[in-house]
């Protein structure tokens, strides 16, 4: 399990250097696989709503486990 661990924090850290230069779809492609990996990552969900276009961050939301009433989804996408 420690194994998995290090591999998803290399994966995060992969992913926001792919953030950095604005490639969000293979950002969000690593940083799934990182939370796959080891779901109890710190603040990987909330790097994998940063990458989601806001028409998919309903679906992002659903898929991470993440809950949030509507009027603080619409603040988050605005």
């Amino acid at each position: 399990m420690d194994c998995n661990r290090e591999e998803a924090m290399r994966a995060k850290q992969l992913a926001e250097k792919k953030m950095e230069v604005k490639d969000f779809s293979g950002a969000l492609k690593i940083a799934l696989k990182a939370q796959q990996l080891y779901p109890e990552l710190e603040n990987i969900s909330q790097l994998i709503l940063y990458t989601v276009p806001p028409r998919r961050k309903h679906t992002a939301l659903i898929r991470t486990g993440m809950e949030f009433s509507k009027s603080s989804l619409l603040l988050m996408i605005y």
